[in-house]
């Protein structure tokens, strides 16, 4: 285990860290969440042109990012993967 791991570990048990992913989220700096928007909107024309490989990949590879999309009758939402 190294010094970040136990300090993240020690930080949950004393609570500093309630609350972490919405925090994130709501702090996230504002290019971040419009690079987010980006690859969802290019996802969206993959998914109309019916590349389904290239819209695929786009997912898989925000989850491998720490990012779940959530396809809704709205259109696609995104949260942290906690």
């Amino acid at each position: 285990m190294n010094f970040a791991h136990l300090l993240v570990e020690l930080g949950r048990v004393l609570g500093f860290f309630s609350n972490l992913e919405k925090k994130l989220k709501t702090h996230l700096d504002g290019i971040t969440e419009d690079l987010i928007q980006l690859l969802i909107n290019y996802r969206l024309k993959f998914k109309m042109d019916k590349n389904w490989e290239m819209a695929d990949k786009i997912r898989e590879d925000l989850k491998k990012m720490g990012i779940q999309l959530k396809d809704t009758p709205e259109g696609t939402d995104w949260e942290l993967i906690p």
